[in-house]
């Protein structure tokens, strides 16, 4: 439970960090930001999501 509080405190530490970067970029530039962060967030779901299943898999063999 403690590994937990600890994760999600640093997530939430690293989005008010995200947020404050986020309000010193223009605007004109935001939507362009905001698709590069949404690309790495996409990768990193689907690399999370392929360690899961090779692990998966292999407990299984």
């Amino acid at each position: 439970m403690k590994n937990n509080r600890n994760a999600l405190s640093e997530k939430r530490q690293d989005a008010t960090e995200l947020i404050r970067l986020l309000e010193t970029i223009p605007e004109d530039r935001k939507g362009e930001v905001l698709g590069i962060v949404r690309g790495f967030a996409l990768c990193a779901e689907t690399e999370k999501a392929d360690r899961d299943c090779i692990v998966c898999s292999g407990a299984k063999e």
